[in-house]
């Protein structure tokens, strides 16, 4: 992956961060322009999918409340938009708002399985901390959101 990212531009900053002992891992850290000029800091296939996932979330808790659901779907609703047009805009906070909407499925399910449960709500809560792995720990996800990139010692930097 480091390779790509030898085609950064020269004007800009780049700020090393701790080397991680375990893996030898290094956090590289640039300016938001340079991440989103960068080929890797740009939406994928992949992020588009996250932020339709979102937002058909959010669809599907606005009708539930438009129909007379309880109010917190309709505020459920209002974080899955948040998280989805964060997401499009490539603005860290999005992450945050990604976080907290699997950390809701996740205690959705748990209270859900005291009712007798719904695959539904497994399913949301499996999918949602699967997203929140990629984002956290993925290359491109990193540079689009976080500004900064993983090098590995050994390897030669530009």
């Amino acid at each position: 992956m480091v390779r790509e990212l030898k085609n950064m531009p020269a004007e800009g900053h780049f700020e090393r961060g701790r080397v991680d002992v375990t893996t030898g891992a290094v956090w590289i850290y640039v300016s938001r322009a340079m991440a989103h000029g960068h080929p890797m800091g740009r939406l994928n296939w992949v992020l588009y999918l996250i932020i339709g996932y979102f937002a058909a979330g959010a669809a599907v808790k606005l009708s539930v409340w438009g129909q007379g659901g309880p109010a917190l779907m309709f505020w459920g609703a209002i974080l899955g938009i948040m998280t989805a047009i964060g997401l499009a805009l490539r603005v860290p906070w999005a992450l945050i708002l990604a976080v907290a909407q699997a950390g809701l499925s996740v205690a959705f399910l748990a209270f859900s399985l005291t009712a007798g449960g719904s695959l539904a709500t497994l399913a949301e809560a499996v999918v949602g901390i699967l997203i929140v792995m990629y984002l956290i720990d993925g290359q491109r996800p990193n540079l689009a959101y976080r500004y900064r990139y993983r090098s590995y010692q050994g390897e030669a930097e530009e």
